[in-house]
């Protein structure tokens, strides 16, 4: 069961009945153990696909964003590795809402414009690229 908290005065507090319930049954000084994941914020998450479809859209060659996020996973390091006998085999890995929480995905998002700028579309700068996306999606 997932329970989610928030923390308030130095302490966690239980966010919805489920979670109430859950902390209820818990007696003072009893510990125990909890997986911390900030749950993904899906405003984020859009951010990130209209920066990919910006980006195909200002290339010089036809493309998607699909074809721009693999490229950015790639030259992130956001890969996964296969090994065979003869060769090692490097994928882009997944950035899901299962495979990273929102701390996870706010790095890799950073890793992800600093590509962009430096890599792909260079000549512009993190910040305004960041901006022009903002403007995009209505943030």
């Amino acid at each position: 069961m997932k329970l989610f908290f928030c923390k308030h005065l130095g302490a966690l507090r239980s966010t919805d009945s489920d979670s109430e319930r859950a902390l209820q049954k818990l007696t003072n000084g009893e510990i125990i153990e909890l997986e911390f994941r900030k749950p993904r914020n899906i405003r984020f998450h859009r951010l990130y696909w209209k920066l990919c479809q910006t980006v195909a859209e200002n290339m010089p060659v036809t493309c998607d964003a699909e074809t721009i996020s693999d490229i950015i996973k790639l030259r992130t390091g956001h890969t996964r590795r296969y090994k065979t006998k003869k060769q090692l085999y490097e994928v882009p890995a997944s950035i899901s809402f299962a495979a990273m929480d929102d701390t996870a995905f706010a790095d890799f998002f950073e890793r992800a414009t600093k590509v962009v700028c430096e890599e792909i579309l260079p000549g512009i700068e993190s910040e305004e690229l960041r901006n022009e996306v903002f403007q995009l999606i209505g943030t």
